[in-house]
């Protein structure tokens, strides 16, 4: 995008903010004091630039493939697309010139958008809480994510369905009501050289939840296998 965005604009001022900048420790302070100066003509970055800053000169935001990310196997992607793309909005029109937002997408059909151009918070509230009503997931329901990595894959599989045995027969001692996916490979299976695999534990009751993975933890044996433990978890990557 950077390179593309030379060549488009030659001879203006360009200034990209990502991970890789930010690795010099003066990146920040000088976007800053350079936005200020009305020296950068054009702000290239990643999720980065929505937010934190508070630029009154910018006029324009753009964002490319927009889409990126709403199909991920995660229950809160399409909360975390509508709080992006409206924090990324929000740098727009802060001065005494309105701002304006251009965003790329692949499906302009989709109800999340019409979200975004409206302003509608409550709007996306009630439209994904009711898909979440169907789905039972929270706040309908308790979710419990296990995880097991190690660098030995067939090991960390062999130990995820011993686990899921144990599970299935847990469950079957008692009366609540469970939903168990999995086990499967985590959508990041593989991090730092661990191997990931997961369960997902839903049920109503979250102290019958937590009792049905205190009697089977202990299916996960080994010093080269490690077993994480999320209740309620913030993301399922």
């Amino acid at each position: 995008m950077e390179e593309i965005i030379q060549k488009e604009f030659a001879g203006f001022s360009i200034f990209r903010l990502d991970q890789d900048s930010t690795r010099k420790k003066d990146t920040v302070p000088e976007l800053i004091e350079r936005m200020n100066r009305g020296e950068v003509d054009i702000l290239v970055g990643t999720q980065l630039v929505a937010k934190g800053f508070d630029f009154h000169n910018i006029t324009l935001v753009g964002v490319v493939l927009a889409d990126i990310g709403m199909n991920l196997p995660d229950f809160r992607s399409t909360e975390r697309i509508f709080a992006l793309l409206m924090q990324v909005a929000g740098r727009s029109g802060r001065g005494d010139v309105p701002g304006k937002v251009i965003i790329q997408t692949l499906d302009d059909q989709n109800p999340l958008f019409r979200f975004i151009k409206n302003h509608d918070y409550y709007g996306f509230y009630r439209s994904e809480l009711e898909v979440r009503r169907m789905l039972n997931y929270p706040p309908f329901t308790r979710m419990a994510r296990l995880l097991v990595r190690g660098t030995c894959e067939d090991r960390v599989i062999s130990s995820i369905n011993a686990l899921k045995q144990a599970i299935d027969g847990q469950i079957k001692s008692t009366r609540e009501g469970f939903s168990v996916l999995g086990p499967s490979s985590a959508p990041f299976g593989k991090i730092g050289g661990n191997y990931r695999h997961h369960i997902i534990i839903k049920s109503g009751n979250v102290t019958a939840l937590q009792k049905v993975i205190a009697a089977t933890r202990s299916a996960v044996t080994g010093r080269d296998v490690y077993l994480e433990i999320d209740i309620d978890p913030y993301d399922l990557m």
